[in-house]
């Protein structure tokens, strides 16, 4: 008798978890929801936050512009009928795969938008996840972006001489297209200088340019030698070096002996 009554709460057992799993599946609870097998379910959604539940809800995300340079900008936009709402945006490269980019809040009209600088060369896929207050969810189309590597072999030639010209007694920098940090004047001798300047091709060219007579070169520029004021009774002016002294003291001169001091070589301003 016993053997026969437990027979009955097995079968009885076996039953009530039919009806379990039958339910369970005509209400979802079994279901496979939180693993999106649509086309634009590319990962594993979180379990409070169940794909494409929200099926009245229509989610659209599109990039302006969707082809740019490295370093340029491009804008990425939500619309939707779905007012404060909350989007998780997901991003997948060429060398990663999906993965959470930001979290953003819809605006009072169901859109959102934002400006992005991008610096990585290489094709990217966008799209929104987007849930209501009561978690209804709906993913959005996938957006491409194109960044592209520009003007790195063809730039448009530009030329810029600081100096403008084969000026000597100027220390300049020329830079072009190629070579944004520039090329800067330097003294080839004492008595010339290597000087660059804009060719009619718009890129940097150089020459040797002669120091004038009596000049020397110092620091990429022709100037008039340094005044030699260390020079203590010079017999005249002709014995003083006429040499630069620096802007705003003039230039070297002959400075007669007074009562406390001796003749000497000195700048005009001292």
């Amino acid at each position: 008798m016993a053997k026969k009554d437990n027979d009955i709460w097995m079968f009885v057992g076996i039953a009530i978890l039919i009806i379990v799993i039958i339910w369970g599946y005509q209400n979802g609870k079994f279901s496979n929801n939180y693993f999106s097998t649509t086309e634009n379910d590319y990962i594993t959604q979180d379990t409070n936050n169940p794909s494409n539940t929200g099926i009245s809800y229509q989610i659209s995300v599109w990039l302006t512009p969707n082809t740019i340079c490295t370093g340029g900008t491009t804008v990425g936009n939500i619309d939707t009928n779905m007012p404060n709402g909350i989007c998780r945006l997901y991003i997948k490269t060429s060398l990663t795969n999906w993965q959470l980019l930001d979290i953003v809040t819809l605006n009072s009209n169901g859109k959102y938008s934002q400006s992005r600088q991008v610096d990585i060369p290489g094709t990217a896929y966008v799209y929104a996840n987007c849930c209501d207050s009561n978690n209804n969810c709906k993913n959005s189309n996938t957006a491409t972006l194109i960044v592209n590597i520009c003007n790195s072999e063809n730039p448009e030639p530009s030329c810029i001489d600081s100096d403008n010209g084969k000026i000597s007694t100027i220390l300049g920098n020329c830079q072009d297209s190629y070579h944004q940090l520039g090329y800067q004047d330097s003294c080839s001798s004492s008595s010339s200088v290597l000087e660059y300047f804009c060719g009619s091709d718009l890129t940097c060219h150089s020459e040797i340019a002669s120091c004038p007579v009596g000049w020397v070169c110092i620091n990429g520029a022709c100037m008039q030698p340094p005044c030699q004021s260390g020079i203590i009774n010079p017999t005249s002016q002709g014995s003083c070096n006429p040499g630069y002294c620096g802007i705003g003291e003039g230039y070297c001169e002959y400075v007669p002996a007074s009562l406390v001091e001796p003749a000497r070589c000195g700048c005009s301003l001292v």
